[in-house]
């Protein structure tokens, strides 16, 4: 699998492990670069009868169910409100029925999940089932192509994993474009980490 942008993640190294195929292309441009704070800002402020909250990181086509919880709160830039400020995130659950759900080939959202109440006892999350059944609802707002290497997500999953999970999901689209038809010399180059504002000025005599 060949990868195109300028941001590296935590699992881009396999590429030079298995070799890079240019047959198989991941066009990552556009990329965003997270950190937990960045995934918790896009949370719901969870209740205060049920302080847990759920994401969806969906890798090709394996969606992972995240929960976050330990929440702690604070002021968060642009917003009137406080807001979650840290959480501690827990892979609760897997899905690997070889369907893809969203545009993105790589993207995290919050979801809420199915769940059975009793009058004065805790929600008992129904994760034991069907993806259709466990997610109730899939919030609109989303994080794509997001880079996860500065996130706890790289203590969840294991590089090598998500690396085969995009492969085998680009391999399945049969991509075969050739790279060059794409990328100028300016845009090869920030690919392989060159400043394109530093590293192309004109000699200085």
């Amino acid at each position: 699998m060949y990868i195109i942008d300028k941001n590296k993640d935590y699992y881009d190294y396999f590429s030079n492990i298995y070799g890079v195929d240019k047959g198989i292309i991941f066009d990552r441009r556009g990329s965003v670069v997270l950190d937990d704070s960045l995934i918790t800002g896009m949370l719901s402020a969870p209740r205060l009868h049920s302080p847990i909250l759920f994401i969806l990181l969906e890798i090709g086509n394996v969606q992972h169910i995240i929960k976050l919880h330990n929440f702690t709160f604070g002021s968060v830039p642009n917003m009137p409100l406080p807001g979650i400020t840290s959480s501690t995130m827990q892979l609760v659950r897997t899905f690997k029925d070889h369907k893809h759900y969203f545009n993105s080939p790589i993207s995290i959202r919050e979801v809420n999940i199915s769940y059975h109440w009793d009058y004065g006892e805790p929600r008992v999350y129904q994760l034991d089932r069907s993806y259709e059944e466990v997610i109730a609802r899939v919030d609109s707002k989303s994080i794509d192509l997001p880079i996860l290497g500065g996130t706890q997500i790289t203590s969840l999953l294991d590089a090598k994993e998500v690396w085969i999970e995009l492969q085998t999901y680009f391999s399945s689209l049969k991509n075969d474009k050739d790279i060059d038809l794409h990328l100028t010399d300016v845009e090869k180059a920030v690919n392989h980490g060159f400043d394109k504002k530093t590293s192309f000025r004109n000699p200085i005599k």
